[in-house]
């Protein structure tokens, strides 16, 4: 008997012997939630390579886990989510926007939602503040887009509840947990972790106990909530702030709102932060703001991105294409001028606007542009 069967042996033993409703054990190699089987782009080119990246053509946010991004007020937190709304929309999917600080601009969200050709009546909006309710609204929205039911492997069976059996109660075959529509995504936003109030606030009763108490259910929520979570189309999102913490004497005081387990639960935290303005002229017509990834479980941490937000429009994808390219050397610059293919495109002005009108050229250097941030990423 070789080591792998005696290893299958083993595995069956103990699946025969642990409870029915607890998750079966099996083989690393066989797979399991964890993986990164689809991701969702964020709208931004060297944001999606910095977060994830399977391949040259799929890079972005991973389905199946809670993400964290944070920064201070202004800075484009909302128009990011927005995005990432855009391109869920894009592959058929649902947006549920938790707006609990009830801050969420109509008009600007249609704007920006039109200029990325998304469709804001598609967006389900919750404006639930209580951290108590909030949680609850989620899984009841996962609930009732990701119905679950069970087959047995051996006489095909459909059983909508397992109902404590550990296995098939016609032919004994091992039952299978199956989603009823596996090709449905999910994206939840919460806006913000620092727009969440307690019941205890909320009734006004502020006693001994209400230091620390948001923390604590937000803890409550986020464990459960990883579990629903896992191995479904569904990305959660929080958007938190940055507040200073008044414990700390020496060092840096910067720290985000809802204790620290959403740290410790978020596959990926990015830090969000301005760095210029971008102007027209005299104008000021939007900012220019860096990613940068202070924790990652599925791709290497501490990289940073930067794209321009333009106001009223959202990411100025065109402006980075460029940037990228022109990092990677696949457009070259030579005095005033640029080059592709060592055909001259002119002046940076013109670059853009050729880019921006000739879809075949800006798809071309995209593709170049993507393969050189894999390889980059990657180290391949």
């Amino acid at each position: 008997m070789t080591s792998n069967s005696k290893m299958l042996e083993t595995i069956k033993r103990i699946n025969s012997a642990i409870p029915s409703n607890a998750e079966k054990v099996k083989l690393f190699s066989e797979g399991s939630d964890a993986d990164v089987k689809h991701v969702l782009s964020t709208g931004s080119l060297g944001l999606d390579f910095i977060c994830c990246a399977i391949n040259e053509e799929e890079a972005g946010l991973p389905f199946g886990r809670v993400f964290e991004f944070f920064g201070p007020e202004g800075v484009g937190k909302t128009t990011m989510a927005i995005h990432l709304a855009a391109e869920v929309q894009k592959i058929g999917g649902i947006v549920l926007y938790m707006d609990n600080e009830t801050s969420l601009n109509k008009e600007y969200v249609v704007n920006v939602a039109e200029h990325l050709g998304a469709s804001i009546n598609e967006f389900i909006i919750c404006e639930e503040s209580i951290v108590e309710l909030c949680f609850p609204v989620i899984e009841a929205t996962i609930n009732a887009i990701f119905e679950t039911y069970f087959v047995c492997s051996e006489c095909g069976k459909v059983l909508k509840k397992r109902m404590n059996l550990k296995e098939c109660n016609e032919c004994g075959g091992e039952l299978v947990r199956k989603i009823a529509d596996e090709n449905q995504y999910l994206l939840v936003i919460v806006d913000s972790v620092g727009g969440l109030i307690t019941e205890a606030e909320e009734s006004g009763k502020y006693d001994a106990h209400y230091y620390a108490s948001l923390a604590k259910r937000i803890k409550l929520g986020l464990k459960k909530l990883n579990r629903v979570v896992k191995g479904k189309n569904i990305i959660v999102l929080f958007i938190n702030h940055v507040i200073a913490d008044p414990s700390v004497m020496f060092g840096d005081k910067e720290t985000t709102p809802g204790g620290k387990f959403i740290k410790y639960q978020s596959s990926i935290r990015v830090k969000i932060g301005e760095r210029s303005k971008v102007k027209k002229g005299d104008k000021v017509v939007g900012k220019t703001v860096e990613f940068y990834t202070l924790k990652n479980k599925v791709h290497d941490p501490f990289l940073r991105s930067r794209i321009n937000i333009l106001f009223g429009k959202g990411f100025d994808a065109i402006e980075e294409i460029f940037r990228l390219a022109k990092q990677s050397n696949i457009i070259t610059k030579k005095k005033n001028s640029f080059f592709y293919n060592s055909e001259l495109l002119g002046v940076e002005n013109k670059v853009i606007k050729a880019i921006s009108n000739d879809k075949e050229l800006r798809n071309e250097i995209t593709a170049k542009t993507r393969r050189e941030l894999f390889k980059c990423y990657r180290g391949s």
